[in-house]
């Protein structure tokens, strides 16, 4: 871990881990439940829910379930609401804090889990997953098929009226509303975060929106250049992955270093100007090289999606830095077939509108005329809208997180956001007075990667909700090992020293980090903000 022991670090870390205590003792908390009463108060829950206005709601089942390891005992309950929403919910009985948590998933609309809800629960909240009207796991999207009271749950209806159906089971149960309400979700999670704050300003006090595809139809038109990038016209890979270990190899080399530090991590590769042009083979080159061919499709993978006639469809490609995570996603595993390709090939074929049915393929794409069909599409998944001023109004707060090793939603997209957001709002100052983006160096799709792997937001949050305490920088922590089984419990609850390689603050956009050039490397407090150039990038 390093000597992690310095005052800025540890003050850090005290904020992550006596933040909720704290302002949990200022909530209304609600006087612990005895295990009989707790499990006939549970019972008496089944039935239909009054007085829900927008979301009528009917209680299937609820049970109560005794403490077991690091879980606190609950009430597990599963709700409808119409026509066909479910929402889960666990209500702890002896131990909650006051308030509310509902964690967005990934993905396109799932069946309901609620292992999410472990590390929440353990921190005392009354926590809430919703499938948004999907009941099975399955990502081919045929279920959403040419189902407009589908497109529209899964799109933005679903989370709200889970929201306002667990809130009104949350109050019935322990006969007090939440003091407080906040949402945290990643990917398609971080899009309903943002929907929540555009579209329903007044379901949550605070927000924590991660990796988000802001406008859904532009991130797949970029997800899926980049699938038809990464292959020839016989559908075969044009580079190996031992080609983009070289070319991830050489992006570092040219860029790791620009804060002052040499870690594995580019720290802002918004001002990485690696070109793979040098890494192209020629008379006088010696050992690995790249043909022409290879170069031009990795200018494409850091392009961004154009048409023929060079318009650009979407802010910008992926970033320097992030191409060890093309391997996976973005070759070919056979002919034609990629995860992203393959993913984009089932969702154009029967999420977007039009259907353009099952026989349909990316390669049909018409990149001259077909981004223009998608507009209808785009009304139900859409979270773009950059006028937040009823959430301000409202009180709302709203974080923001975005790895730059993105590889599936590409970065410029949020910063180019969140700027449209700042212009509605009247300026930087009359933004991050509520609002804040933190990119972090190094994160993959929500998580993982060569940087901070881990960010304590939900402190963070609270805190900016509850005190008026503004996060001017969130420390964050690069794993060793995920924790098995959990849904981002880091960001929630306080890491295991143990299990921290490094620390690393993170500043708000357009502050980025950059090492001071004496202390411990693996110390947050060896490093001070610095300015990002993001925008000049495009």
């Amino acid at each position: 871990m390093g000597k992690i022991r310095s005052r800025f670090t540890w003050a850090l870390f005290f904020l992550a881990v006596s933040v909720a205590p704290v302002f949990a003792a200022t909530s209304a908390r609600a006087a612990p439940i005895a295990e009989g009463d707790a499990a006939s108060r549970c019972a008496a829950l089944v039935g239909a829910v009054s007085g829900v206005p927008n979301a009528p709601t009917r209680i299937v089942s609820a049970k109560f379930v005794q403490a077991q390891g690091k879980l606190p005992a609950f009430c597990d309950v599963l709700a409808l609401v119409q026509p066909d929403v479910g929402v889960g919910i666990r209500l702890p009985t002896q131990t909650w804090n006051g308030k509310f948590f509902l964690l967005g998933r990934g993905g396109y609309c799932r069946a309901i889990a609620m292992d999410p809800c472990d590390a929440p629960l353990r921190k005392g909240y009354a926590c809430a997953v919703t499938d948004q009207g999907h009941k099975t796991n399955e990502s081919d999207d045929v279920w959403i098929y040419g189902d407009t009271q589908a497109k529209v749950d899964c799109g933005f209806r679903g989370t709200h009226v889970a929201t306002l159906a667990a809130k009104a089971v949350t109050t019935r149960f322990y006969g007090a509303p939440p003091a407080h309400a906040y949402f945290f979700g990643c990917s398609t999670g971080g899009r309903m975060g943002l929907v929540e704050a555009e579209r329903f300003p007044y379901d949550f006090d605070g927000i924590v929106a991660g990796s988000a595809p802001v406008s859904k139809s532009v991130d797949s038109l970029g997800l899926m250049w980049g699938a038809l990038a990464m292959m020839d016209k016989t559908g075969a890979a044009v580079l190996t992955a031992d080609d983009l270990r070289f070319v991830a190899k050489a992006a570092l080399a040219a860029c790791d270093g620009d804060d002052g530090l040499k870690d594995g991590v580019i720290s802002d590769p918004f001002r990485c100007r690696f070109d793979p042009v040098a890494l192209q083979c020629g008379a006088t080159r010696q050992g690995p090289c790249l043909t022409p061919e290879q170069v031009a499709a990795l200018r494409k993978m850091y392009q961004g999606a154009t048409t023929p006639s060079g318009l650009r469809l979407v802010a910008g490609g992926l970033l320097p830095g992030s191409e060890l995570n093309w391997i996976k996603s973005y070759l070919p595993q056979t002919r034609y077939d990629s995860i992203v390709g393959l993913s984009m090939a089932t969702m154009f074929r029967y999420m977007v509108e039009p259907d353009r049915g099952p026989n349909w393929k990316i390669t049909d794409f018409d990149w001259d005329k077909d981004y223009k069909l998608d507009s209808l599409y785009e009304a139900f998944m859409t979270a773009d809208d950059p006028d937040l001023r009823p959430f301000k109004k409202a009180g709302g707060k709203l974080i923001i997180y975005h790895g730059l090793a993105d590889e599936y939603i590409m970065p410029k997209t949020i910063v180019d956001f969140y700027s449209a957001v700042s212009s509605v709002m009247g300026g930087p100052a009359n933004t991050a007075d509520f609002a804040r983006l933190f990119l972090v160096p190094g994160m993959n799709h929500c998580t993982g990667g060569a940087g901070v792997s881990s960010l304590a937001m939900i402190p963070a949050l609270e805190a900016w909700v509850e005190s008026g305490s503004a996060p001017d920088v969130i420390l964050g922590a690069h794993l060793k090992a995920k924790t098995a089984g959990t849904f981002y419990e880091e960001d929630i609850l306080p890491p295991d020293a143990a299990n921290v390689a490094f620390t690393r603050p993170i500043y708000p956009y357009p502050l980025t980090t950059i090492y001071r050039g004496t202390g411990d490397p693996n110390d947050a407090a060896s490093f001070k903000p610095g300015k990002s150039d993001a925008p000049s990038r495009y």
